[in-house]
């Protein structure tokens, strides 16, 4: 069966079996095709949390800021920001928006959408990002009414928030889907408003939902009533879920889709990466990222921190990105990317089989084990060629080194993603990206046990301390410092094993203009447009 066939086929399938309005596309129908990779599991912006929806969230919705080519958070909503002097007051003047369905967008939309993620019925992984709000935490924990909430719309174009102290990034944190607002006026009376692309999904952003058919595309168009609507030439944008790195090569081969790789999709197939760089159609950025294994710390034995920093210490890292990722990363030896932290120490010593021995050894011990009695572990990871031959290595890297016998377990999304967050599982591969260039972005998720962003179940007050009081530190060289320790512990505990930080692999069509991927890995399509032929 001949390559082009193939080809067809897929976009067959992907699109109900009938030829997609995209197959004959010209760059003046500023019709843009990107491949996501999976089904979303959430267009409800207090609920994502997950890099596949925040990229679909950002080109539909705008909070207060907006991160832009200088990089830095700059008004977007808000038409102008007043910070008191003692940094704890915020005021944002919201300038006239609408919402998609032609309703304005006020004050009290943000009020509602920042209350909603705080309450403590409402599910939200990001909720602990609110938490910088006065009274943010203690509501979500039900002690005290979301009255008492530090946020309120003085009228429909004011929005005043205290915080609990000043938090430099905050700003930057606006840009987060926890953020974003919400139609007040539809989710009051449709609960179940996110689920589908029907009319009662109303956005504020650069782009509308058109059609959502599940487990194959989406499509979004350009919104006439954003306020910006002059900077965005897209048209539309259509986005597959092709779940395979060497489809999506070939789709993007074959012209088909316009980006293939990062930080769009899971990325290129490993195998064509040497030839891709050979050819100069490779292109890398820098990512604030860092992939890595969850530990579930509340199922015996990996309740032992040692028997954690022996898997942790048995891992050959640099093997792992010669052979397998081959994209320029680097062996993290903490969780924090040294280009957020600045740090030079290494947390984390790469394969040192010496240690991880010695580690295992003291740890079956404490457990009253012999290696044979180990209870089966299992690794689960979803669906990628790349997590799996990544999870192949480690298998192989834990048998040679420890002797340990690990079940390998692919899973597509939203059911690893359930698992995961549900405690159901031994050991887990994940990444993340930073929100904001802050070494807190990264440290946060272990704050507390019962967070739903903790996925470890680890906790330790010593670690909790540390965060709190860097939060309340006005001296920057301190507070890093403070930091610091708190990922140095982090990192002796050794709930997650930090593997290596990522950088962006991808190749897009040249003609596409005007993408915006920041240094730490946000990319906006804001103000995209494909560049026409000349006469």
């Amino acid at each position: 069966m001949s390559r082009r066939l193939c080809f067809l086929l897929v976009f067959l399938l992907i699109s109900g079996c009938h030829s997609p309005e995209y197959m004959s596309r010209k760059p003046g129908d500023q019709l843009l095709v990107l491949n996501m990779f999976s089904e979303p599991p959430t267009l409800d912006p207090g609920k994502a949390s997950d890099a596949t929806s925040v990229m679909i969230l950002h080109m539909l919705f705008e909070g207060l800021t907006r991160i832009e080519d200088s990089g830095t958070p700059e008004p977007a909503i808000a038409e102008s920001i007043d910070i008191s002097e003692d940094g704890r007051t915020y005021t944002f003047h919201l300038r006239d928006s609408m919402w998609s369905d032609g309703a304005h967008v006020t004050a009290h939309d943000f009020e509602f959408a920042w209350k909603r993620v705080l309450s403590p019925t409402f599910p939200s992984d990001f909720a602990y990002q609110l938490y910088v709000i006065k009274n943010g935490q203690a509501a979500k924990e039900g002690k005290i009414p979301l009255e008492e909430v530090g946020v309120r719309a003085e009228d429909a174009q004011t929005l005043i928030v205290e915080l609990e102290q000043p938090t430099p990034y905050f700003l930057e944190t606006l840009v987060l889907p926890c953020y974003l607002p919400v139609p007040q006026h539809i989710v009051v009376s449709d609960p179940s408003w996110a689920f589908e692309a029907g009319p009662q999904y109303v956005s504020n952003g650069p782009f509308t939902l058109d059609r959502w058919t599940h487990h194959s595309e989406i499509k979004v168009l350009r919104n006439p009533l954003y306020w910006d609507a002059k900077e965005v030439r897209l048209n539309a944008i259509v986005l597959l879920m092709v779940e395979d790195v060497n489809t999506e090569l070939n789709l993007f081969e074959d012209g088909a889709i316009d980006w293939a790789g990062k930080p769009v999709s899971m990325g290129l197939p490993t195998d064509a990466l040497t030839a891709l760089k050979r050819s100069g159609r490779l292109e890398e950025s820098s990512m604030a990222a860092t992939y890595f294994y969850l530990i579930n710390t509340t199922k015996p034995p990996f309740n032992n921190s040692k028997l954690r920093r022996a898997l942790a210490y048995a891992i050959d890292r640099q093997v792992i990105i010669d052979n397998i990722v081959q994209g320029g990363e680097e062996v993290a030896t903490g969780l924090v990317p040294p280009s957020i932290s600045g740090r030079k120490e290494v947390y984390v010593e790469d394969h040192n089989v010496k240690e991880a021995k010695r580690l295992f050894k003291e740890a079956l011990s404490e457990l009253g084990m012999r290696r044979n009695e180990l209870p089966s572990i299992s690794l689960i990871y979803n669906t990628s060629e790349g997590h799996h031959k990544i999870a192949q290595a480690v298998q192989q890297q834990w048998y040679d080194v420890l002797g340990v016998r690990v079940e390998l377990q692919n899973l597509e999304w939203k059911v690893y993603l359930d698992k995961v967050q549900h405690k159901n599982y031994d050991i887990a591969r994940m990444s993340w990206i930073a929100s904001f260039n802050d070494p807190i972005t990264f440290l946060d998720m272990f704050k507390h046990e019962d967070d739903s962003i903790n996925m470890t179940g680890w906790y330790h007050p010593s670690y909790t301390r540390l965060l709190e009081q860097s939060i309340r530190n006005s001296d920057p060289v301190a507070r890093l410092q403070q930091l610091a320790d708190a990922e140095k512990l982090l990192m002796q505990e050794m709930p997650v094993i930090p593997i290596y930080h990522l950088t962006n692999s991808y190749m897009h069509n040249p003609k596409l203009k005007g993408v915006y991927l920041s240094p730490i890995g946000y990319i906006d399509f804001k103000r995209a447009y494909f560049e026409e032929d000349s006469e």
